[in-house]
């Protein structure tokens, strides 16, 4: 059983990998990103919750694994991680999310 909340943060992470090799990514589209997939959603919801949208661009050492590539029916290229590769992966007490939050009401 869970506990009840009305409060909820989204964060959403890019990461880069060993920027070092020279083909790091800078910058990303995040606010229309957003806006267009995820506020939907969040403007049905947000008479019973509240979300904060949070994003940033994270720098980390090369994985000691390889992530999942999935491709779409158009071709397009995505990488997953599993839920066991996430626990190891991320120490969300030493993040700092301060590059977009998007209050949503």
């Amino acid at each position: 059983v869970a506990r009840y909340a009305n409060r909820f943060r989204l964060a959403f992470s890019l990461l880069n990998e060993d920027a070092a090799s020279g083909e790091p990514i800078l910058g990303w589209n995040q606010k229309d990103v957003i806006r267009r997939y995820i506020s939907p959603v969040l403007s049905q919801l947000n008479l019973l919750y509240n979300f904060t949208v949070e994003s940033q661009i994270q720098f980390h050492a090369p994985l000691a694994f390889d992530p999942l590539e999935i491709v779409t029916s158009k071709g397009d290229k995505s990488y997953v991680l599993g839920e066991e590769e996430l626990k190891v992966f991320i120490n969300s007490a030493e993040w700092t999310l301060g590059n977009f939050s998007l209050q949503c009401m």
